[in-house]
């Protein structure tokens, strides 16, 4: 079994250490639509508590689309805003940011907008809403939230409950169930349940089932459970049990990043090697040694790691052997269009699309690494002869795949080196080439990169 989706999955991931402070937003008094308060998560909670109400929390990002319409055509309606105000403390907190990405992590937030109706009390979740909702909708899912929150089984009160110590079997799966339809994180609860049973009933269909939906991690009793009993889960999921089995891999690389838990890190290193033996891990290795270095701001262990994988995995044969790979794609693809079987004419912008789609695919692969990292050597080392490796691998990423992103990591690194003008120039060919080929939004912060670059 190939491991290249797991390689995939974790492309572009930095794990980033430290939040900054929360994001500040419009007073709750006064005004029509809804007053999001301000300060951070725990002078939020406290003052929602201080009122009995629930937190409404809208999670948002600067680049998410939908989010921007709520902020243009929902939140300010006066009809919304009388509700909210009057039942609810609001609360605006972008998930890549200060206290963010914490929060986004703690109640399962992987979709923008997520919506969170939170109790003051005990920090738990109520109730959750993913995606834009129109006025009325978002009117409807507050009385849902309010109604939850009256039942004597909401989240808090089970939370509350387990707080306590009560660990039965049937209240276990109860709480699973709960904390499984609101999109929270269920690994270690997961395997306290499986632990309260019988070795001979942990296999069961209906335990399979709670492991498929509920393990985040490959690791800990849920996961050997279900690695003892492949057979049947792959019943169950059929072709996608390898896609769930290299996701989870994928999470406890992760997680062994963040926490610099090198334990962790080793026994998912030994699970990969069972689960995909071969080449292909051995690069999945490399990848989330560079991670580890960086999580740790461990400069020059990243710098070393990344040289290595570089070197091994996105050198000349590599970039040549890629070239190859789409130049035959690239073939195959047009021959339907050369012999006729198919006209161009008919649809020309598809076409078109798809004529650029299918020309490049492996360079483009090859370049986003590159590019990640020189962008991981820009964020985390100082040394000048590893930057100026990290530039090259930039320059090389700009060669495969002409792209705005791959000029600015090559403008910023010039900028960390001292070359202020060259960095600029590359910064405005980036800006140009972003206005002719992204949005509005993108495009305008390559300007303002170009624009400050020039200052």
């Amino acid at each position: 079994m190939s491991f290249n989706r797991l390689i995939q999955q974790i492309r572009g991931f930095i794990w980033l250490i430290g939040c900054a402070a929360a994001l500040l937003a419009p007073a709750r008094a006064g005004g029509q639509g809804i007053g999001f308060t301000s300060g951070s998560w725990a002078e939020v909670l406290a003052q929602a508590k201080a009122h009995n109400q629930l937190v409404f929390v809208d999670v948002f990002t600067t680049w998410c689309g939908p989010c921007k319409a709520m902020d243009r055509s929902v939140f300010p309606d006066s009809a919304v805003g009388r509700r909210f105000n009057a039942q609810f403390i609001n609360f605006k907190i972008d998930a890549e940011k200060g206290e963010g990405p914490a929060l986004a992590q703690r109640y399962g937030v992987d979709a923008y907008p997520t919506m969170l109706f939170v109790d003051p009390a005990t920090g738990e979740l109520v109730y959750k809403v993913r995606g834009a909702r129109p006025p009325d909708r978002l009117l409807a899912e507050a009385d849902l939230a309010l109604a939850e929150r009256a039942r004597p089984q909401a989240l808090p009160a089970l939370a509350q409950a387990h707080a306590r110590g009560r660990r039965d079997t049937a209240f276990l799966r109860q709480y699973l169930h709960k904390r499984q339809h609101l999109g929270l994180d269920n690994h270690q609860l997961l395997d306290q349940y499986l632990a309260q049973l019988p070795p001979a009933q942990r296999a069961g269909l209906a335990q399979l089932q709670l492991i498929l939906a509920n393990a985040r991690l490959a690791d800990g009793l849920a996961f050997s459970v279900l690695l003892a009993h492949r057979a049947q889960a792959r019943q169950l999921l059929g072709g996608n049990l390898d896609g769930w089995l290299q996701q989870r891999v994928a999470q406890s690389f992760r997680l062994a990043g963040q926490q610099g838990n090198e334990a962790l890190l080793a026994r998912t290193w030994a699970l990969a090697d069972t689960l995909w033996p071969g080449q292909a891990t051995a690069q999945a290795k490399a990848w989330h040694q560079i991670g580890f270095y960086a999580a740790h701001q461990n400069g020059a262990g990243l710098a070393r790691a990344a040289t290595d994988y570089a070197a091994t995995y996105l050198g000349p044969e590599a970039q040549r052997q890629a070239r190859a790979l789409d130049s035959a794609a690239y073939q195959q693809w047009l021959r339907p269009y050369a012999t006729g079987q198919r006209d161009s004419t008919l649809h020309p912008a598809e076409f078109a699309q798809a004529k650029q789609q299918a020309q490049g695919r492996h360079a483009r692969d090859l370049a986003h690494y590159l590019n990640q990292l020189a962008g991981l050597l820009h964020d985390h080392v100082a040394d000048p002869a590893a930057l100026q490796q990290a530039w090259a691998w930039a320059y090389q990423a700009t060669a495969l795949h002409l792209a705005p992103h791959h000029l600015s990591t090559q403008a910023h690194l010039l900028l960390k080196l001292g070359q202020k003008s060259e960095a600029a120039a590359l910064a405005q060919r980036a800006a140009e080439l972003a206005q002719a080929t992204l949005g509005p939004d993108e495009a305008q912060e390559y300007a303002n990169e170009w624009l400050k670059m020039k200052e």
